[in-house]
């Protein structure tokens, strides 16, 4: 889970153009984030979704994460806006319903519009791009679920272990 995530085991390792890559033991940057509503009508013409999560984890990315992940990178663009968290989706992102049945869905604009998600993010490193540095964060997993199937309260107390997200 985020709220336990280590960052002394993360490894920075130099790419080209200034760009890092990071990784956890050898393995990819990997934690669930807080299930939240996708906003502005779903995936975007440039293949992005924007999760509202909430206060706590935005509070979590702005003074943990990032700080640690994009040290000294100036000028920074966050992926965080508010508490709204922007990730990239591809094809080689593994989509679930419900009965996490894998879907395959075609990713065109709209995609995820009216939906409610748990995803698991992958942030795979930085970019450097239009005189702009950022961290390039893409959705590993995703659980799709409609708006109308959300509790009121969430609760997220469990490890994440392969596909376990929380219910």
């Amino acid at each position: 889970m985020w709220r336990t995530f280590d960052f002394t085991d993360v490894t920075h390792a130099g790419c080209r153009n200034g760009t890092t890559k990071f990784s956890v033991n050898t393995k990819p940057l990997r934690f669930q984030v807080p299930r939240g509503r996708v906003l502005f009508g779903g995936l975007s013409g440039y293949k992005s979704i924007t999760v509202e999560t909430t206060d706590e984890f935005a509070e979590w990315w702005r003074t943990e994460l990032e700080p640690v992940l994009a040290s000294g990178l100036s000028p920074f663009k966050s992926n965080m806006t508010g508490k709204n968290l922007r990730m990239k989706v591809d094809t080689s992102t593994q989509v679930f319903d419900l009965n996490r049945n894998i879907k395959f869905p075609e990713l065109v604009e709209g995609t995820f519009a009216g939906m409610t998600v748990s995803c698991i993010v992958e942030i795979i490193g930085t970019y450097f791009f239009q005189e702009m540095h950022g961290l390039t964060c893409r959705i590993y997993q995703l659980v799709e679920r409609p708006l109308s199937d959300i509790p009121e309260e969430e609760t997220d107390t469990s490890q994440l272990k392969g596909f376990a997200f929380l219910t």
